[in-house]
């Protein structure tokens, strides 16, 4: 599978594949148009040049979690993609990724608390004493062709713009498109999900706490929020039409 044509701007990257071709497209028109409107365009970039903008924007932006890391060698290009936004200078200013993970007989409670979902050995290559609990019921559902949606960024001087209501929905039409999944989720910090943004975004379930001990961001609450690959359809169906 052959999830792009390789890197640069987003629409002229993407192949369409699965899902309802015609709205996803006229979707991701639509995100685009918006994200120029709004002085931006968006492009498809490589997990490097992602994890060099993290680093260097670290007074807004906490390190890149194990999941989108490509040092750790669990980044197949076939199965993830990162989506930068650029202003007029060519400086980034917003970023998303999302990686593809195919669980036909796990699902993401087994994944997460082996650490399997970001190590390919994780007794080997995990951090001093990081561990996953998760005690949400629901994360066992996550089973099939599951998506996690993550490093989401808007420097500061762009957070006000309405990028975070239009990024994800574009990620999120594009992991539709290419890689027909079953879920899309991400996990939420607690104060970010408490100001609203997984509504923002158009989750429509969340459950908690899933608790990260010495991650990469330390010891951190997360809550994990997600949605159905239906539901995701008619999110991005009612945003087409309310932009009409």
């Amino acid at each position: 599978m052959i999830p792009v044509t390789g890197r640069g701007n987003l629409l002229a990257s993407i192949k369409a594949q699965y899902g309802p071709v015609d709205l996803i497209g006229r979707f991701l028109l639509l995100g685009n148009e918006e994200a120029q409107q709004r002085g931006i365009t968006l492009s498809l970039a490589g997990f490097d040049e992602l994890a060099e903008v993290n680093r260097q924007n670290r007074d807004s932006w906490k390190p890149l979690v194990g999941v989108f890391d490509p040092r750790l060698g669990m980044l197949d290009p076939s199965s993830s993609y990162c989506i930068l936004g650029r202003n007029s200078r060519g400086e980034v200013v917003s970023a998303q990724a999302a990686r593809l993970y195919d669980w036909p007989m796990t699902n993401f409670y087994d994944e997460a608390t082996t650490l399997r979902f970001i190590y390919k050995n994780p007794e080997q290559e995990k951090r001093p004493g990081e561990s996953i609990r998760i005690t949400a019921k629901e994360a066992k559902e996550l089973t099939g062709r599951v998506v996690f949606s993550g490093a989401g960024w808007y420097r500061p001087d762009y957070r006000s713009t309405g990028l975070s209501t239009v990024l994800p929905r574009v990620s999120r039409a594009c992991a539709l498109t290419l890689w027909d999944p079953d879920y899309v989720m991400t996990l939420m910090a607690e104060p970010v999900f408490r100001g609203g943004f997984a509504t923002r975004g158009g989750f429509t379930h969340s459950a908690s706490p899933v608790r990260w001990l010495n991650s990469a961001l330390g010891d951190i609450d997360f809550v994990l929020v997600w949605m159905s690959a239906e539901d995701a359809v008619s999110d991005l169906s009612r945003a087409s039409k309310s932009s009409e």
